[in-house]
């Protein structure tokens, strides 16, 4: 099964400290990417059905998420909290989006190299339960979500 909204432990455990706060709110959370380093940023992603994301809605969706992180503390070192909409190169987290985007362009990251690479930008042929199956260069190739970083759209491959 596809589980690309949240990856690691701090991820994960960020996810379920904000997901219900942030549904109630109108916003599905597309995706959550924390990079730690001297200048840790924590990226929240997040969509609605009805209409775009504003910008005053990522500022209601920070401080609701600040209050809570704030509570919960699941990050322990300073880091910088961005909320944004998917974009046009949206993450693609559930099974959901990759059936709507099947034959569109994308970019695929995988945990491990295959054939000394692990960045592909592709069309999306199809999915499973527990893999995606991508065109590159007129190859065909398969990857199961578990060695799958990241897959994002991306219209102008």
């Amino acid at each position: 099964m596809i589980d690309l909204i949240a990856k690691n432990k701090i991820e994960k455990k960020i996810l379920t400290t904000i997901e219900g706060s942030v549904k109630t709110m109108g916003f599905d959370i597309i995706k959550i990417r924390y990079v730690e380093d001297e200048n840790s940023l924590l990226q929240i992603f997040i969509d609605n059905e009805n209409s775009t994301v504003s910008i005053d809605d990522c500022g209601k969706v920070s401080k609701k998420v600040s209050l809570l992180l704030g509570i919960e503390s699941p990050i322990e070192t300073n880091y910088r909290l961005e909320i944004s909409s998917p974009g046009i190169e949206r993450p693609l987290t559930k099974l959901s989006h990759l059936e709507e985007f099947i034959g569109h362009k994308i970019y695929v990251k995988t945990q491990k190299k295959f054939h000394n690479r692990d960045k592909f930008k592709c069309k999306l042929l199809g999915f499973s339960e527990s893999e995606i199956f991508i065109e590159e260069k007129n190859v065909q190739r398969n990857f199961s979500f578990g060695d799958i970083i990241d897959i994002e759209l991306r219209p102008e491959i």
